[in-house]
């Protein structure tokens, strides 16, 4: 098939609808491969976001690589995409964005088609961006974003006319002559220059007015000069009328962005926050009749609210907080009926909420008019403030909240009888959040609290996690019918948890890790069917492992009861968790087998993700429904530290056994697991070899089986996990060849202890090896005698002499001395025959020895 270049061909097949397949062309597949060695991983704690690259015969066709896209018709390549997002199902969880560094390849150039380019976040060194960028003038599509780049920008990107979208955000680059580039690309649409430096750019909106198809703008933290007040850079007659969304946060600017401002009556978001803004909120905001996001916090407007918001019928985020307007909030603000956020805090408003407040607000999902003079808050939202070490005096002013949150804010007091019944009203749900402070409290004390809490069991959401409270739970949980979430781990808390948990029958997380409860596990838990999280690691508490927990927990997603005294076997009714996700039963004296039905974990053989936080939401009056506000964290032990997961918790799928005493063989069936992201069996006392279908655990992204006795090879099936950032098969009885792969000879330390083992990365050479070694070393010392040998030189020289002098001499002038010279010449080929016989013989004699 011939390419639309002509020169280059492309091979096709036929697919079962008789439809020609597409496989790219040769001179772009080379020229990928030649981008991949200018490109590399960020670390060794990644996989390798390029392996799909490559030149073995499953990996021909560059179409299937990652990343690439091909079009369906030439061939040809229209889309590089090498940003963290296009690998994040190979690469290893990481706190950075970045996947790659390196440099930006010529060869990219040669990519002439591509109309769509992401190379974000990708580390440059602060390479410059060649002039030669201006070869692909079909692009539509290009990302620069975070990509560590330097210098200006180069003139010829005003040749990529098909631009539609450039993002050259937080690259380091000068983009102070962007603009003027972009004035000839007719067709840009989306244009971003967040947190670049544009401090010289003084004609900024003459530029930006000279983009007629520009509807996305986004110049936040770009330090953006005032509008000067020169009445010809004033002239915003040819205003673009097409942008959309516009974003200006944090520039320093002034009043004099307003005239420009005002003009753009398309605009459906606008976020001017933290700048300079003065006096009251101009009313010409009442004219943007299609506005849905207006954000003017942090600015330093004062005065009243201005009646503007009558004909926005459409608003969905209001930002004014952090400012200094006063007044009482006006009434079209209530009547926003598709209004999800509206955030007055820290301002001077008076007044009161309306008693009708929430009847129009429908929608709204977050309310914030805290540090204000107002009464009536029902939704307050305080987390990560610095409150003081008491609770601040004005939340006991406070009787109809339905909602607090304040957790992270240093408060180390008491918790005083107010917090707990506010409402004067009743059957009130009621969600409290007390994390992370270091409130105190003795047993006597919030025994009587939580008597007392709500006598008609409306709390709802209850996390007191990480302070100081001590002493033993009290008995009288059965008046908290509705609980669906308890947190109280990382608390000084002792003695046996109380048999009245069970009376929870609403909760679906329960979580009282890193405390020192003891004894057994209440079997009244059984009645709580609900539980998706159980998290009770960390204490001291003791006796089997519940059967019944695999009969009346179907939904539970965690379970976690590491580090305890936990004895006995682990129960075989386990296995009927199929939602399981997540098992740690380490650090316990757990004895036995494995269970081998541990492949009924059905949510371990798949990568789907069991979306817990939009289960159960939070009714709470008035509200409507709120989605549960929770992070969900659990402690494990990760490739050898311990962490706390919180938003990644429900991607991890993990099986942690290790520190116990279990024995007999690692089951088969445990293979099965192929969503399986973390399997630790180390420290047990596990005997048998390594199931040779370890292999199919793909998933597998840290494998530690060290300490036990395990015996034979190590399953040359371990190299199909090419996901693999962590192994530990050390201090085993295993023997044998180290299979070959990329992953597998990373881990030098994952095979000590096993005297069998051998091959790289160990030190230690495999038998066959050290005869080929040996073999190598005696092959090299026959050449040299033979090379020495006297006879050997002579025949060299007489072929040399005869040849020259026989040719230059004989030949030419003698017609009997070229009958002799091929006769000679005959005899000497006879005689290299021979020795090549006698040297072959001699090769033979050394390889069976």
């Amino acid at each position: 098939m011939i390419s639309s270049h002509g020169s280059n061909t492309s091979s096709s097949s036929s697919t079962g609808d008789g439809e020609p397949k597409i496989r790219c062309i040769e001179a772009e597949r080379q020229a990928l491969l030649k981008i991949k060695r200018d490109l590399q991983g960020v670390s060794n704690n990644i996989g390798d976001p390029l392996s799909s690259w490559g030149n073995e015969e499953e990996k021909r066709d560059c179409c299937k690589w990652l990343g690439i896209q091909c079009s369906s018709k030439s061939g040809n390549v229209i889309s590089l995409d090498l940003s963290p997002s296009t690998f994040a199902s190979i690469i290893a969880i990481t706190s950075s964005y970045e996947t790659l560094r390196g440099k930006i390849s010529p060869s990219l150039f040669e990519l002439r088609y591509l109309t769509y380019l992401d190379l974000g976040f990708i580390d440059f060194n602060e390479s410059h961006i060649p002039s030669s960028i201006s070869s692909l003038s079909r692009l539509r599509y290009l990302n620069l974003s975070n990509a560590f780049l330097s210098g200006e920008i180069p003139r010829q990107f005003s040749n990529l006319s098909s631009l539609e979208v450039l993002d050259l955000g937080s690259t380091g680059l000068v983009p102070t002559n962007i603009l003027e580039c972009a004035s000839n690309l007719s067709s840009l649409r989306t244009l971003v220059l967040t947190d670049t430096n544009l401090g010289k750019a003084s004609d900024w909106v003459q530029g930006v007015n000279q983009l007629s198809s520009l509807t996305n703008l986004q110049l936040s933290f770009s330090y953006l000069p005032n509008i000067s007040n020169n009445p010809s850079s004033l002239s915003f007659v040819n205003s673009s009328t097409t942008l959309s969304f516009l974003d200006l946060r944090r520039n320093d600017l002034s009043n004099s962005i307003y005239p420009w401002l005002l003009n753009l009556n398309s605009l459906v978001y606008l976020d001017l926050s933290l700048n300079q803004l003065e006096g009251s909120i101009p009313e010409a905001f009442g004219k943007m009749a299609g506005l849905k996001n207006l954000d003017l916090s942090y600015n330093c407007l004062s005065g009243s609210i201005p009646e503007i918001f009558e004909n926005k019928s459409g608003l969905e985020y209001l930002d004014l907080g952090f400012n200094m307007l006063q007044g009482q909030i006006p009434t079209p603000i209530w009547n926003q009926s598709k209004l999800r956020s509206l955030i007055m805090g820290s301002n001077n408003f008076s007044g009161h909420l309306p008693q009708t407040a929430f009847q129009q607000l429908k929608q709204l999902e977050i309310l914030d008019i805290s540090r204000n003079s107002m009464g009536g808050l029902h939704y307050i939202q305080l987390a990560s403030c610095k409150l003081g070490h008491r609770f601040p005096r004005w939340l006991r002013t406070q009787k109809n909240y339905y909602f607090l949150d304040i957790s992270s804010s240093e408060i180390s007091d008491t918790i005083p009888d107010w917090v707990w019944y506010p409402s004067t009203r009743e059957e009130e749900s009621i969600y409290l959040n007390l994390w992370s402070n270091k409130i105190k409290g003795e047993s006597e004390m919030y025994h009587q609290i939580f008597k007392q809490i709500f006598g008609d069991g409306a709390l709802n959401f209850l996390d007191v996690s990480y302070n100081k409270l001590s002493g033993q739970l009290p008995d009288c949980w059965s008046h908290f019918k509705e609980l669906q979430v308890l947190d109280l781990r990382d608390n000084n808390l002792s003695g046996k948890i109380p048999s009245s948990i069970g009376s929870l029958t609403a909760i679906d997380r329960l979580i009282l890790a890193n405390n020192s409860f003891i004894g057994e596990i209440p079997s009244t838990l059984k009645n709580c069917r609900e539980l998706l999280i159980i998290d009770f690691g960390e204490n001291k508490l003791s006796g089997p492992v519940p059967t019944w927990m695999g009969e009346n927990m179907p939904s539970l997603v965690i379970f976690s009861l590491r580090s305890n005294y936990f004895d006995g076997s682990i129960p075989s009714y386990l296995c009927h968790l199929k939602h399981l996700q997540l098992l740690d039963l380490s650090l316990n004296d757990i004895s036995g087998r494995m269970p081998a039905c541990f492949h009924n974990f059905t949510a371990m053989k798949v990568n789907e993700i069991n979306d817990l936080n939009m289960k159960n939401p939070i009714l709470i009056s008035g509200f409507k429904y709120v989605e549960r506000l929770y992070r969900g964290e659990v402690q494990v032990a990760w490739k050898g530290d311990l962490k706390i997961l919180q938003s990644t918790i429900f991607l991890v799928k993990s099986i942690d056994l290790s520190s116990n005493k279990l024995i007999g063989e690692i089951p088969r069936e445990i293979t099965q697991l192929s969503g399986l992201v973390s399997l630790n069996l180390s420290r047990n006392s596990l005997s048998g070899q390594i199931p040779s279908e370890i292999g199919q655990l793909t998933s597998l992204d840290a494998l530690d089986l060290s300490w036990n006795h395990l015996v034979g090879q190590i399953p040359p099936s371990l190299t199909h996990i090419d996901r693999l950032n962590a192994l530990d098969l050390s201090n085993n009885n295993l023997n044998g060849k180290i299979p070959t792969s990329t992953q597998l000879q990373s881990f030098p330390s994952a095979y000590t202890g096993n005297v069998g083992l051998c091959r790289d990365p160990l030190p230690k050479k495999c038998p066959d090896e050290e005869h080929e070694s040996t073999f190598s070393r005696a092959f090299v010392e026959e050449v040299h005698d033979e090379l020495l040998d006297g006879g050997f030189y002579i025949s060299i020289a007489l072929g040399f002499v005869v040849g020259f002098w026989g040719v230059c001499g004989a030949l030419i002038f003698n017609k009997s001395f070229r009958y002799a010279y091929f006769e000679l010449l005959n005899d000497v080929g006879d005689c290299i025959c021979v020795k090549a016989v006698m040297h072959k013989a001699k090769l033979l004699r050394i390889i069976k020895s």
